[in-house]
């Protein structure tokens, strides 16, 4: 029991440090960020440019090189930087001394640069950041970080078609001490103890307020883990995260309904590769609302996702395309853990950049076009004359699954 709290607020804490890292840069802390790093002579930052190692790197990254753009805790008029963090997927070690985590990191940042308007030009900047932290005896730490950009571009270029790539001027005092790195991947993560079925629906013991805990944390873990190999293309991978030994396993996509296992595989297969259409995207999940079942069987979450594509239009040119959604999801435990057992994506808008037009979600990036399953039962189409409905529900908080409620 002590080890299993242990990982559940080691969860907590990683998701506190890479929020604390991205409030100290927009904030211009820079002197603090270093404290957030191990006591060990290995840690180093790998950044776009370059990785900087140990304390004296890393204080020549953010209190020189950010300073020096930013300015001291004042600050400079028109400049910022603003990276979050979502999309979570934490492994804690199964001695609780080790673990890994990475988020997807929308952001933006002005800079000072010649030719531009007033002298500032402001950024786009969607990146991914990676970490292995260590647990000391003040706490958790960074080990690594790592910061791998998904896509950077000036706010005027669409970035389909341009990358800005403003870190090639590095001043020399600044440079880092040598190329990026990557963080070593994570390991298979600890099982989740499977729930004995006689815990009651309201059992307040300790063992049923822990295993709620963990069956929430695993909930977000698996639908990180369904993003990730969405923007990475692994889509053979994502049938794998589904209860596919459960017949009544059921994927709801803006395409249509695919109910057992068979129509999942299929579905997703069908993204191999991509019908030519979809060249990169990325859905993040942020917003979420989790709910673990009374009896610890079963699992109810909810996700806002705000995203983006690049695509290739019929005329052959490419271009970029805002892509919101909405995703909901029960979750089941198997023999093999906590698995996705009913999904539902829910489209919000798409929209090209630059056109301020909004469409139908799904309709330019191809993903309507996936194989014809069962038609959607929550089909929505954006326009100044459409109400938004109250869809999905926020879960409440349940002792048992109701079929009629499901997702």
């Amino acid at each position: 029991m002590e080890l299993r709290i242990k990982r559940l607020q080691a969860n907590a804490e990683l998701q506190r440090i890479i929020a604390a890292l991205s409030g100290y840069l927009s904030g211009r802390q820079y002197r603090r960020i270093p404290e957030l790093f191990a006591e060990e002579e290995e840690i180093w930052a790998s950044m776009p440019w370059g990785t900087y190692r140990g304390r004296e790197g890393l204080e020549r990254l953010f209190d020189g090189l950010y300073r020096a753009l930013y300015g001291d805790e004042a600050g400079r008029p028109g400049l910022l930087t603003v990276h979050g963090a979502n999309t979570p997927v934490i492994t804690v070690g199964a001695d609780c001394r080790t673990a890994w985590g990475s988020w997807i990191s929308p952001g933006v940042f002005t800079l000072q640069e010649d030719g531009a308007p007033n002298g500032l030009r402001s950024y786009w900047a969607w990146q991914k950041i990676f970490g292995v932290f260590v647990r000391e005896e003040t706490g958790w730490k960074i080990r690594h970080l790592q910061v791998t950009p998904l896509f950077t571009t000036a706010f005027e270029k669409n970035w389909a078609e341009a990358q800005s790539l403003p870190w090639n001027g590095i001043p020399a005092e600044f440079a880092p001490d040598g190329p990026p790195e990557e963080v070593p991947p994570a390991p298979d993560p600890a099982g989740i103890p499977l729930a004995p079925r006689q815990i009651a629906p309201w059992d307040r013991s300790d063992e049923a307020r822990v295993m709620r805990l963990e069956l929430a944390a695993e909930a977000q873990r698996l639908m990180g883990v369904y993003a990730e190999y969405l923007w990475s293309g692994r889509f053979d991978e994502i049938p794998g995260l589904f209860a596919l030994e459960t017949p009544t396993v059921r994927a709801e996509l803006l395409s249509g309904v695919y109910a057992g296992p068979e129509e999942i595989r299929n579905a997703y297969a069908a993204l191999l590769p991509a019908g030519g259409t979809i060249l990169e995207g990325v859905q993040s999940l942020e917003t979420p609302v989790i709910r673990a079942a009374g009896d610890c069987q079963t699992v109810k979450g909810v996700w806002v996702s705000p995203g983006y594509r690049t695509i290739r239009l019929g005329d052959g040119t490419t271009a970029g395309v805002f892509a919101w959604r909405k995703y909901a999801a029960d979750f089941i435990v198997t023999r093999d853990g906590l698995r996705i057992w009913h999904l539902h994506e829910y489209g919000l808008f798409d929209s090209v950049w630059g056109s301020g037009e909004i469409r139908t979600a799904g309709v330019l990036d191809g993903t309507l076009t996936l194989p014809a399953g069962t038609p959607p039962t929550t089909p929505f189409s954006l326009s100044e004359d459409s109400v938004y409905p109250y869809e999905p529900a926020v879960p409440r908080q349940y002792g048992v699954y109701d079929p009629d409620y499901g997702y």
